[in-house]
């Protein structure tokens, strides 16, 4: 599915503290919904909002899901990549 299409073809890269919102481009099928929900696969790394917004918290990486409430096929991963912030 293309619903978070830019991040996740490039993934997202952050240092420890800093936030990114995710944002549903483009949901396929069509009949799939715009609302969606966020679950993240290492909270110790990365942790996101019911919004969507993915906040770092230790080196490492993770991978945030994407799953359409309407229809549970339509989904897509994002992988996050947390590095220490430079100084």
């Amino acid at each position: 599915t293309r619903m978070v299409k830019e991040a996740k073809e490039a993934g997202v890269k952050l240092a420890v503290g800093e936030k990114y919102k995710l944002k549903v481009k483009k949901v396929k099928p069509a009949k799939a919904s715009k609302k969606v929900t966020y679950k993240t696969t290492k909270k110790s790394v990365a942790t996101v909002t019911k919004k969507g917004v993915i906040k770092a918290k230790a080196v490492g990486t993770a991978k945030i899901k994407v799953t359409s409430k309407v229809n549970k096929k339509a989904k897509a991963t994002v992988k996050v990549t947390v590095t220490t912030p430079s100084v």
